[in-house]
């Protein structure tokens, strides 16, 4: 079951399961024997089972939404000698029913809408209504559910997560790690490895076509299998400084085919800035810059190696003339904020 683990609970279930069996004792004895002191006396008895049950279950359970259906199947127990069990089974049962039907992950319903309505100007609007609905109805996101109590729906995020190789994959997944329930931590565990063999997979195959046809864009793959390994986050520093590496060498023996590639010279220019190279950065920045003056993400980069090598006079003419067209928000109040210092100091 979901919420809780079923190993660390015979004794729950034993007494629960004893109280189940004397309640249905009930009626029987009462028609056979005639005795309403002994059926009343084996109804307490059950009363008292179920209660001790619902005690020691209650601590186990993480789902507290369900505590007070439980409470309230108790007491139809209690109450109702002979017709409560069942009547408390039936509520129970439904009301698991009516919440299982109603889980709902807002990824789920995003990746949906970008499936069957694109990302045009009717998908953009659905996704828009989506956010609303989010916001009225309260779907869950990735990480509200990791950090939930419902193990269930933390499966099926898991399993989703497992087919996503990204860092906010693996972020998710190392925080599942951290969980309370043994099979949500075994789970995220097997996720991870699976990413990392996926990962591994796509980089044979990109070696492999590197020795079989040996052009530039095979390099530029190569090298992209290489910095996203890096950066995912699934190793430790050394490691990753290591595939930042070979992603370099990647990148130049790409570039060394073909130097017509704006693109490789940007993403070789961020893992150089991130193993610290910021000099060689710079150099293939500026070289980029000039074959092409219109590519804001170059200007964007070669103000960032400005900046870790503490120039910062030279960060405001990097920037100086650049709209906030085709950037993130980050980089807009980047722009912003050295704009503004240019504006100032001018």
């Amino acid at each position: 079951m979901d919420q809780y683990n079923i190993k660390r609970l015979p004794s729950t279930f034993f007494l629960i399961g004893l109280g189940c069996i004397a309640e249905l004792l009930v009626g029987p004895i009462w028609l056979q024997q005639g005795s309403l002191l002994s059926a009343l006396l084996l109804h307490l008895g059950a009363s008292l089972l179920l209660a001790v049950g619902f005690i020691k279950f209650k601590k186990n359970a993480k789902q507290k939404e369900l505590r007070a259906v439980y409470f309230f199947g108790l007491m139809l127990v209690v109450f109702f000698p002979c017709f409560g069990l069942p009547m408390g089974i039936l509520v129970i049962v439904w009301v698991r029913r009516g919440q299982k039907s109603h889980l709902g992950i807002y990824e789920e319903y995003e990746e949906y809408i970008e499936h069957v309505g694109g990302k045009d100007t009717y998908g953009s609007l659905y996704l828009r209504q989506l956010d609303k609905l989010r916001g009225d109805i309260g779907f869950e996101s990735y990480i509200d559910i990791i950090k939930g109590d419902n193990d269930n729906i933390k499966q099926r995020v898991i399993e989703k997560l497992s087919r996503n190789a990204t860092v906010h994959s693996v972020k998710l997944l190392k925080m599942a790690l951290s969980d309370l329930s043994p099979e949500v931590r075994l789970g995220a565990a097997n996720a991870l490895l699976k990413i990392e063999k996926t990962i591994n997979d796509k980089i044979q195959t990109a070696l492999n076509m590197t020795k079989q046809r040996g052009v530039a864009q095979d390099y530029t793959n190569l090298g992209g299998q290489y910095r996203g390994y890096a950066f995912i986050g699934l190793m430790e520093k050394k490691s990753s400084d290591h595939y930042m590496l070979l992603a370099c060498q990647a990148y130049q023996q790409s570039l060394d085919l073909d130097t017509n590639q704006a693109s490789v010279i940007k993403d070789y220019a961020e893992i150089l800035l991130a193993v610290g190279d910021y000099e060689k950065a710079q150099k293939f920045l500026d070289n980029g810059i000039q074959i092409w003056p219109d590519d804001w993400q170059m200007h964007l980069l070669r103000a960032e190696t400005y900046f870790l090598r503490r120039r910062f006079e030279c960060v405001e003419g990097a920037l100086y003339g650049m709209t906030s067209q085709d950037l993130s928000p980050l980089q807009v109040s980047a722009l912003k904020f050295w704009s503004a210092k240019h504006s100032k100091g001018s």
